[in-house]
């Protein structure tokens, strides 16, 4: 009786024994090693479709940030038609020809230029300003320190206050915001100031706590060469209105029309 009973016994242990080895042969398949991990992270980082949704989501959002940034830049106001009466002393008019606009022209021209100037004079070039009128704008700069007139120069986008401080505008209305602000010009009018080729315009606004000088000139080429009216110290300009019109064909600097 004993015999068979540990013959029983030695059944159920050798039985048992065989189900745990089963089990451990089960599971060994789920455990992942180190280099199995390392396998599986490469694996979801170079999945296709992976990469493709992480490059469709920058994508879309840097499409987005340059179209929004597209609409800020390309932002203008569509003024009325500059017109004497509108309360604006722009292109065209001075004290004489409106001085319901230009009341403030009757006491300074410029040939008082460049007294009137006041330390931390603002040279303002467009934002996406050649380097023609970088150059001009240093130019100027350079002409003013000699004169006691101390400067600094900036794109339009970094001004934002025009009538506390003294400023000289490069360009016209179409490449400097500042100009187009000021005087009220749009997409639309921007380009009807200096209309001839050779051709450029000089203009003192005078405001309550500030001067501003502009140069506009048909192109960037004609805006420089008018510029050595406001720096050449060895030859003296006749500069005695508030708005100089002057021809520059043949390389030559000549003022047609003073309007005071």
């Amino acid at each position: 009786m004993k015999r068979i009973i540990s013959i029983v016994f030695l059944i159920l242990l050798l039985f048992t024994l065989g189900s745990c080895k089963k089990k451990e042969t089960t599971e060994q398949p789920s455990e992942i090693t180190g280099a199995d991990q390392g396998n599986l992270f490469d694996d979801v980082l170079n999945d296709p479709s992976s990469q493709t949704t992480t490059q469709t989501t920058e994508e879309g959002t840097s499409s987005e940030t340059t179209t929004s940034e597209t609409e800020t830049t390309n932002a203008t106001t569509d003024y009325a038609d500059p017109s004497c009466g509108d309360g604006i002393c722009t292109y065209y008019e001075t004290f004489s020809s409106c001085p319901e606009d230009c009341e403030k022209l009757k006491d300074v021209t410029l040939f008082d230029y460049p007294e009137f100037l006041q330390n931390g004079t603002l040279i303002v070039v467009g934002n996406d300003a050649p380097s023609t009128d970088v150059i001009t704008a240093t130019l100027i700069a350079t002409y003013l320190v000699t004169q006691g007139v101390s400067t600094e120069t900036k794109l339009a986008g970094e001004v934002s206050d025009y009538d506390s401080t003294d400023m000289i505008l490069i360009g016209n209305p179409c490449d400097n915001a500042v100009i187009a602000n000021l005087l009220h010009y749009s997409a639309r009018t921007c380009a009807n100031v200096v209309t001839e080729q050779n051709n450029a315009v000089i203009k003192l606004l005078v405001q309550d706590k500030n001067e501003i000088i502009i140069i506009t000139g048909y192109d960037i080429g004609d805006t420089k060469d008018a510029s050595e009216m406001l720096t050449d110290t060895t030859e003296k300009y006749n500069l005695n209105g508030a708005e100089e019109w002057i021809n520059l064909a043949n390389d030559e600097i000549n003022l047609y029309f003073s309007k005071n």
